[in-house]
C-alpha cells in the first residue's frame, strides 16, 4: 500500500488512485470536504488574515479529532458559531454602518449688526436716524430707503423692495421687489433673494427674484443656505437667476442718492412737494428725511408750480423739520438807475464758453465705465445777477444720476452776465465728444 495522501492532498485529491485501496484516506478527504462545505458560507475578508488562519486552523484540528456523527455534527455547531461570532465583532468595529443618518451641512449664522436709516421718502414706515435689529421688516416698495451700518462703509442697502434683516441663515431676505446692494469692509454678507442666496463682500449688485446686476467686486450664487455646489460670479455681469444664463453687463451702477453716513442730526421735509433740493443736491418728492452735518442747511421745495425756499440751521433747530411758508405776494418794485436788458443768447455764449468746467463730472464717470458717452440736455434758470438759481437735466438712458448731481454742482459755479430779468435757457452737453 503506497502512503497515505498528505494534508494539500486530502484537500483536493483530483482522481488519485490511492482512493480506491485506502478506506482511511477516503475518510479524511470526505471529512475536508465538509469542512470546505462549513466555511463556503462566510466571507474570509471581513477577518484580517491573521485572525482567519487561526480560525480555519482551530476548525481543521476539530474536525480531524472528532469522527463523523452525533458528536462531530455538535462541533460543528460550536465551530461554527465561534467563528461567525468573531467575524461580527471585526465587521462592526471595522465598517461602516449602511444605515447611517447622512451629515447634515452645517449652516452659519451670517454676521449682522444694527442698520441705521440715513435716507426715506415717500410711503415708508421709518425715518433718518431709526436703528434696525435683527428681525426688523422694512418695506421701501412705495419709497426710498438707505440703510448703513453704523460706519456708513459697510452694507449700504437703496430700497423699493420688503426686506427681513438678520435672519437666522441670511443678513437681507428679500421678499418682493428690487434692492440695490453696495457692500464694503468686514462681512461677508448673505442676502437671499427667492430661492438664491448671495454671499458677497466689497460688492456692488442689484437683485429681484428675477435677475442679478453685479457691478463691482464678486459674488458667490448657491441655491441653499449652506452654499452646496455654488458657483463664483465676477463682475461686471448680469445673470437670469431663472435660467441661470450669464451674461455681459455693460451699464454703470445707478449711484445711491446720499453719501456715506455721517455723524450729525435728522433734517426732515414734511409738505407735499414734488421736488426737493437740499443745498443744491435733488433727493427727489417728499416727505423725505435724511442724515446730514449738524450745521446750516438751504432747502428749496417745488409745491405745484412754485418753488419755496428756506433755511435750517440743525445747530439751533429742536427738531429738524424744514418749515417752508408759502410766500405772500409783493408788488414788484421799479428798478432805478439804468437796467441791463436780458441778452438769453449772450448767456448761452457765456455757458458755452465755460463748459470745459463741466469736465469733471465725465472724468468722474470714466473710472466706473471706460466707454461712459452719452447727451444730457439742461434747463438752466439765471438770476438777474448771473447765478444759476435751478438747474434741471434731461439725460440719455444710461446717463447715472451721479452724473447729474454732479453738472447740477459745476453750473451753480458758473460766472454769467447780469440782466434786468430772470432767464431760463436749455444749454445740451455732449459727454465723451471730441
Amino acid at each position: 500500500m503506497s502512503a497515505h495522501l498528505t494534508d494539500e492532498q486530502l484537500e483536493a485529491p483530483g482522481e488519485a488512485p490511492h482512493l480506491a485501496e485506502c478506506a482511511e484516506c477516503r475518510s479524511k478527504v470526505a471529512r475536508a470536504r465538509a469542512r470546505q462545505k462549513l466555511l463556503g458560507g462566510m466571507k474570509p475578508y471581513t477577518l484580517s488574515g491573521v485572525a482567519f488562519s487561526r480560525v480555519e486552523a482551530k476548525l481543521l484540528e476539530h474536525a480531524r479529532e472528532n469522527p463523523p456523527g452525533p458528536v462531530w455534527g455538535l462541533g460543528r455547531i460550536f465551530a461554527l458559531g465561534a467563528f461567525a461570532a468573531v467575524a461580527v465583532l471585526f465587521a462592526v468595529t471595522t465598517v461602516v454602518p449602511l444605515f447611517a443618518p447622512t451629515p447634515q451641512p452645517v449652516v452659519a449664522v451670517p454676521p449682522f449688526e444694527p442698520m441705521t436709516v440715513v435716507f426715506a421718502s415717500g410711503q415708508v414706515s421709518v425715518k433718518a436716524g431709526d436703528s434696525l435689529g435683527r428681525d426688523a421688516v422694512l418695506d421701501g416698495a412705495q419709497g426710498t430707503v438707505v440703510l448703513s451700518t453704523g460706519d456708513g462703509l459697510a452694507l449700504r442697502l437703496q430700497g423699493g423692495a420688503k426686506l427681513v434683516l438678520g435672519t437666522p441663515t441670511e443678513t437681507v431676505r428679500v421678499e418682493r421687489g428690487r434692492l440695490l446692494v453696495e457692500s464694503r469692509h468686514r462681512g461677508p454678507w448673505v442676502v437671499r433673494v427667492g430661492n438664491h442666496w448671495l454671499r458677497t463682500a466689497d460688492t456692488t449688485f442689484e437683485v429681484a427674484p428675477e435677475s442679478l446686476e453685479l457691478y463691482r467686486g464678486g459674488a458667490v450664487l448657491a441655491d441653499n443656505a449652506a452654499f452646496e455646489n455654488a458657483r463664483q460670479l465676477n463682475g461686471p455681469l448680469q445673470v437670469d437667476l431663472t435660467t441661470g444664463k450669464e451674461s455681459p453687463l455693460e451699464r454703470a451702477a445707478p449711484a445711491f442718492k446720499v453719501g456715506p453716513l455721517q455723524p450729525g442730526k435728522r433734517l426732515e421735509v414734511t409738505l407735499a412737494a414734488s421736488e426737493v433740493e437740499i443745498d443744491g443736491v435733488g433727493y427727489g418728492p417728499s416727505p423725505l428725511s435724511l442724515m446730514t452735518l449738524v450745521s446750516r442747511h438751504k432747502v428749496r421745495a417745488k409745491v405745484g408750480e412754485q418753488w419755496r425756499e428756506g433755511e435750517l440751521d440743525l445747530a439751533t433747530s429742536g427738531t429738524g423739520v424744514v418749515e417752508l411758508p408759502e410766500r405772500a405776494p409783493v408788488a414788484p418794485v421799479q428798478p432805478v438807475g439804468p437796467t441791463i436788458e436780458a441778452d438769453p443768447a449772450a448767456i448761452a455764449a457765456s455757458v458755452k464758453a465755460q463748459l470745459p468746467k463741466l469736465r469733471v463730472c465725465h472724468e468722474k464717470w470714466l473710472k466706473v465705465n471706460e466707454a461712459a458717452r452719452g447727451k444730457v440736455l439742461m434747463t438752466l434758470t439765471v438770476s438777474p445777477k448771473g447765478k444759476v438759481t435751478r438747474a434741471k437735466f434731461s439725460a440719455d438712458e444710461g446717463v447715472p444720476e451721479a452724473v447729474n448731481e454732479c453738472l447740477g454742482r459745476a453750473v451753480r459755479g458758473l460766472t454769467l452776465p447780469k440782466s434786468s430779468e430772470e432767464v431760463e435757457l436749455e444749454v445740451p452737453v455732449l459727454l465723451g465728444a471730441q
